[in-house]
């Protein structure tokens, strides 16, 4: 069999910018092709291949790495790779890379524009205005203007820093809470450091900005939610699971807090009958915060030179 690079995807349409590169940088190597359903794949060729580029809802677990006994690289579409046990796979010599940088300015922008949806509220307008209600009368809710409100990042790496810096053209006040960052980096960006709890308490906007790990999962729950203010709102895009779903839902029933802006939830893509769907206040995107024409090529792009550097030994820059 040729020398097999292998994408597991059941999202693309097509992959003319990974087949020119592999096929300008890598020749004499074919493309093999599967679905989310690819364990027959890996039963009839998965041994043969030497690089994967994955999805980031393509589950690689042990059990199927196990079975790939000639790769040297995973290559995740994305910046989270949950999906994959890093771990083991190192100890496979087995490189897992991501794209670190492709989307910061989409997913930024996505989180400020549900920072402004909760502002000003305009999707809500057009039912008000064909019942009849006009001005004042239209509005639910009074809110405190964007200007020296606060907006607490859990979590400050490159999507935090550059939403921080939009927040901050805007006048907000931005904290931060990372164990990881030390103050004189959180300085240097006009950010202030505050304890995770001081987060939680002292902010209008709460925006969560890390990875899901053993440490992260269900980070966020009721007993965090109580700490924010009651005019406060949750935004997340980052993982679903970083946060206690039903517990969230419970908070804003119950006007705990105001609301969430969510781009991911814990079961993607939900049945359309799910609660988080269907609650008043939570906002739901459906994972779309990292799309915009310029970041789809780039994440191409740098999926397929991880590939290309590993399969050439050359450093892969981008591994995790």
């Amino acid at each position: 069999m040729l020398k097999t690079i292998w994408i597991i995807d059941g999202d693309w349409k097509e992959y003319n910018i990974e087949e020119r590169m592999i096929k300008e940088n890598l020749p004499g190597y074919e493309i093999k092709y599967s679905g989310k359903d690819f364990y027959k794949d890996l039963e009839n060729f998965g041994k043969y291949a030497e690089a994967i580029i994955a999805q980031i809802d393509i589950e690689i677990s042990p059990e199927v790495i196990d079975k790939l006994g000639n790769c040297k690289i995973i290559s995740v579409y994305g910046i989270g790779y949950n999906n994959i046990d890093v771990k083991y796979a190192k100890s496979k010599g087995i490189i897992v890379a991501n794209a670190p940088s492709y989307c910061i300015e989409e997913v930024s922008d996505h989180i400020i524009s549900f920072i402004f949806e909760f502002y000003k509220s305009l999707s809500s307008y057009k039912d008000k205005i064909k019942q009849g209600l006009w001005g004042v009368d239209a509005m639910d809710y009074i809110p405190k203007r964007i200007k020296e409100s606060v907006l607490f990042l859990i979590g400050f790496g490159k999507i935090a820093k550059l939403e921080a810096k939009k927040a901050k053209a805007l006048g907000m006040n931005v904290l931060a809470y990372d164990p990881y960052v030390n103050d004189t980096e959180l300085k240097d960006h006009g950010v202030k450091g505050v304890t995770f709890e001081e987060g939680l308490k002292l902010s209008d906007y709460v925006s969560i900005a890390i990875p899901l790990n053993e440490n992260t999962r269900g980070m966020i729950g009721m007993k965090e939610l109580k700490l924010m203010k009651k005019s406060a709102v949750l935004i997340n895009a980052s993982r679903g699971e970083i946060i206690i779903e039903d517990e969230l839902i419970d908070a804003v029933k119950s006007g705990i807090i105001r609301g969430a802006g969510l781009d991911v939830v814990c079961n993607e893509p939900p049945n359309p009958e799910s609660e988080i769907l269907n609650v008043d206040n939570i906002i739901v995107t459906p994972h779309v915060s990292y799309a915009s024409k310029e970041s789809m090529i780039e994440l191409r792009e740098t999926v397929a030179l991880n590939v290309i550097k590993a399969l050439n030994n050359m450093e892969v820059k981008n591994s995790v």
